[in-house]
């Protein structure tokens, strides 16, 4: 889960620290909502308020409706938005999107890329709504991560209660040079029934590890229910090479 993961990459730097600086190995762990980048390279404040500007084509915030949307769709408001490097003057602005604050209501996240230029920022790409979930408007909870695919991956997590089953589910998009692409979504990583049972209530929780970088990674579960599923690059989608019995809503 994306706790779990950034517990991990925490635990890493510290071992770090106590390294020479040849042996010390950079965190697979980039940025996210509640990481930041190394200080020698982390964007300042104007530098993303002036991402933003340029993605959106507004200062914070701005509402959003896809073109396609029906009258009766929610719309996000995006208020903020993370640079992440991608290599050269390349960004990708990651934007979070607050959906309504019905139970039923999803968020978003967005992704633009960016070239940075000596005027500024300039879109080369937009991908708005590229993946939602999650319950009462929340956007998912992101982190990058180098580990799993050539390019930085960009794995999310989210989920909700119903009725006292607690599930999330996660999404790898790879940040490829030339777009954003959804390599796998829908994996689950977490199930809670406590809220639903008084006794014998079962959870479970599940990590993405990596495998062969670029053709596979593992999700490794613990709890009620152990077992490992490997997924394999097929065309340009991972999928899951095995289907064992999962907790799940």
């Amino acid at each position: 889960m994306i706790r779990t993961a950034l517990a991990v990459s925490i635990l890493a730097l510290l071992a770090a620290c106590g390294q020479p600086a040849e042996q010390a190995e950079a965190p697979d762990v980039l940025v996210g909502p509640a990481t930041a980048l190394p200080t020698a390279t982390a964007p300042a404040a104007n530098d993303e308020a002036a991402a933003f500007q340029a993605a959106w084509g507004s200062a914070a915030p701005v509402t959003y409706r896809a073109p396609d949307a029906k009258p009766d769709d929610e719309a996000m408001t995006y208020a903020k938005g993370t640079l992440v490097p991608l290599g050269g003057d390349r960004f990708a602005l990651v934007s979070e999107g607050q959906g309504g604050d019905g139970h039923v209501s999803a968020g978003a996240l967005a992704i633009h890329y960016l070239n940075r230029t000596p005027g500024g920022f300039t879109r080369i790409g937009a991908w708005p709504d590229i993946v939602s979930g999650g319950t009462f408007g929340s956007p998912p909870q992101w982190l990058i991560r180098t580990d799993l695919t050539p390019a930085p991956a960009l794995v999310t997590e989210a989920g909700g209660t119903w009725q006292g089953y607690s599930c999330s589910w996660s999404d790898v998009v790879e940040l490829t040079p030339q777009r954003p692409v959804v390599r796998a979504d829908g994996i689950p990583v977490g199930y809670d029934d406590s809220g639903a049972k008084e006794t014998g209530a079962e959870d479970m929780e599940g990590a993405l590890t990596p495998d062969i970088k670029g053709q596979s990674f593992s999700v490794r579960y613990t709890g009620d229910r152990t077992d490992v599923v490997r997924y394999a690059l097929s065309g340009d989608r991972y999928q899951a090479t095995t289907r064992p019995d999962l907790l799940t809503c």
